[in-house]
Order: C-alpha cells, then sequence, then structure tokens
C-alpha cells in the first residue's frame, strides 16, 4: 500500500493499491456514504431525441457514493457498488454503477472524517502477521503457507536431500523448525503418511513450545492442494480458536489487573477518566456493545489507545459483559476507582 495524499482536514485519501491484502484492508475501512474515484468500464449514454441508448463500454474515471463493498479474494477484486455522483459528459450521473478495483489500480477516497484507526490500518497494511502458518510435507518435501486476513499465500518449500546410506531425517525437521519458529502464530501440520506425526514428535522432543501451538492434521497431498483440504475442512474452527485465544489473553489480563487493583478500568465511566487522561493502552469493547461505545472508541483511538473488540460468545466475553461490556489495560494507574 502506498498513500500517495494524505488530507486529513478534507478527508481525502489517494492510494495506490499494489497487493491483495491491500484490496482487503481498504475493504475494511471504506464506509457507507464515502465518495470514491478510480478507472473503470462504463457504457456511454446517446441521446436520441428524449431517448437515452447506451452506448459501448469504454474506460473513465467515475467518482461514486459507495453504498456496499464487496471483497473477493479468489478473483483478486474488490467491487465497489454505489451511486454514480461525477464523470465525464457522456456518463448519466444518479445512475448506479460497481467499480472492480484490484491490485495496480489507484483510487481516491473522501471521508467525512478519517480516523486515526483508519490511516494507522493503511499504513501498516504491508506488515500483517499470518494468523495460520501450514506445513504440508511428504518424506521428501515441505511446503509452506500462510492465511493471512484476505487468504492463503504459498511461502515456498524445502527438499529431502537423502545421503547414501542415512535414514536420519532430524536435519530435514530442524529445517522446517527454523522456518516456523519466526511465526507467531497458529501451526498446522500436515500431509499424508505419516511425516506429519513424525515432525510433530520431533518438535515436541527439541521445540516444545513451538509443539504447543502446532495442530497435526490429515491431508491427501501436500503443496496447495494438501493445504486448502485442510482449510476446507478445519480453517473455521482453527481461526475461531486462534481469536479466541487472543481475546481470552486480553480479558484475562484485564481480569488480572482488576483482582491486584492495578492498571485497569472497568466501569464506563473511569474508562472515560482514563481517556481523557490519555492512560489507556488497552480498550475492550464486546461486540454487544459497540454501538453504545462508539464514543468512547473515537476518544480512545484519539489517545492513541488499542481497541480490540471482545466477542461475547465465549466464557471470556461472558466475563467482560459481566463487567458491562468494556474495560480498559492502562498504562499507568490514575488513582482510587
Amino acid at each position: 500500500m502506498r498513500i500517495l495524499a494524505h488530507d486529513q482536514k478534507e478527508g481525502l485519501l489517494r492510494l495506490s493499491l499494489q497487493t491483495l491484502e491491500d484490496l482487503w484492508h481498504l475493504h475494511k475501512i471504506l464506509e457507507e456514504g464515502d465518495l470514491v474515484e478510480a478507472k473503470t468500464y462504463r457504457k456511454v449514454a446517446i441521446k436520441h431525441g428524449h431517448e437515452i441508448d447506451e452506448g459501448e463500454k469504454r474506460p473513465v474515471n467515475l467518482t461514486i457514493r459507495l453504498e456496499r463493498s464487496e471483497f473477493h479474494q479468489y478473483t483478486g477484486k474488490l467491487r465497489l457498488a454505489g451511486t454514480i455522483v461525477s464523470g465525464p459528459p457522456d456518463i448519466q450521473l444518479a445512475s448506479k454503477h460497481t467499480i472492480s478495483l484490484e491490485p495496480g489500480m489507484l483510487v481516491t477516497v473522501k471521508k467525512k472524517a478519517i480516523k486515526s484507526y483508519q490511516i494507522d490500518r493503511l499504513r501498516k497494511a504491508r506488515v500483517k502477521e499470518a494468523d495460520i502458518f501450514f506445513v504440508a510435507l511428504d518424506r521428501d518435501q515441505a511446503d509452506f503457507a500462510e492465511l493471512k486476513e484476505f487468504g492463503l499465500q504459498m511461502r515456498g518449500s524445502i527438499s529431502y536431500t537423502r545421503r547414501q546410506g542415512e535414514e536420519d531425517r532430524s536435519a530435514f525437521y530442524d529445517r522446517i523448525a527454523q522456518t516456523l519458529l519466526p511465526q507467531d502464530c497458529r501451526i498446522v501440520v500436515c500431509g499424508p503418511g505419516f511425516e506429519r506425526t513424525n515432525l510433530y514428535s520431533y518438535l515436541r522432543k527439541r521445540y516444545p513450545d513451538l509443539a504447543a501451538r502446532a495442530t497435526v492434521e490429515h491431508a491427501s497431498d501436500i503443496g496447495e492442494p494438501g493445504i486448502r483440504e485442510v482449510l476446507a475442512t478445519t480453517a473455521d474452527k482453527l481461526l475461531k480458536e486462534s481469536r479466541l485465544a487472543r481475546e481470552t489473553a486480553y480479558v484475562e489480563r484485564l481480569l488480572l489487573e482488576v483482582r491486584k487493583r492495578g492498571l485497569a478500568a472497568v466501569s464506563r465511566e473511569t474508562v472515560e477518566q482514563a481517556i481523557s487522561y490519555g492512560a489507556v493502552e488497552t480498550l475492550l469493547v464486546s461486540d454487544t456493545k459497540v454501538r453504545e461505545a462508539a464514543s468512547l472508541i473515537d476518544d480512545a483511538e484519539r489517545v492513541a489507545a488499542t481497541v480490540v473488540i471482545i466477542s461475547g460468545h465465549h466464557p471470556a466475553g461472558e466475563q467482560l459483559l459481566a463487567l458491562g461490556g468494556v474495560g480498559a489495560i492502562l498504562r499507568f494507574a490514575i488513582g482510587p476507582r
């Protein structure tokens, strides 16, 4: 993502879209009513007296008032639907149109106001970590892939080089482990035969912390086909577990600070006070309270706090709801609460 222009006062962003991930992050910051300008294809309007016919499609720059955005990861496009508000003279205004964005395109967005988290998201778009990292292996090869917010990306391979008379595969497993170690996320080990369990046993013995983040799944093949097979059957479960673990860790940290009478605020009034002091490091909001907490979220973002939305459909989320649905982990104490 390249931010070519950013005018906070005017709510203007001009962006160069370079990857699929850029499309995903743009999709997440767009809102109904935004004005979006980009190159697109549209049939021109041809007048015959009082009648208007549509001619052939041609490339034009149009601005639409956004009504709906849809991200299509497999076609590599972000589709933006809305009403045309400006364009060439032979384009009928106030009619509906859909702009298809893809990597390599330029887009201009004009918002009523650009929120701090939105511009931060765009600036950090290229450094997002994977949600799940896969290794699919058999006796000859290990293939790697990462599941990020927008979809699956293959990340290279390691081949097993067998020396004559050598049956020890620990060097092969260790090379795989060195690729997995930097991945700070859930690990899925998959593939046909027994190699997936052999690798997992090696990780448990040599890299127990890595093994603790790993799940073993069957796949009938290696490479992208094998990984997509696992995705089709277990991705929802794995992603939910990953999100659950992250959300639970945040709530547990909040509860620990509450028990210690430490760096925590849990009533709406106290959270508001902590935000006004710039003391909030992380604001936790139940997904059932987002509308009610909209002003808190805006205020927290203005003091550079991290905002985390917690699902209410697991025990940690229920604990946050029991506290009122909002809570804050603080940078420093703000006095008696």
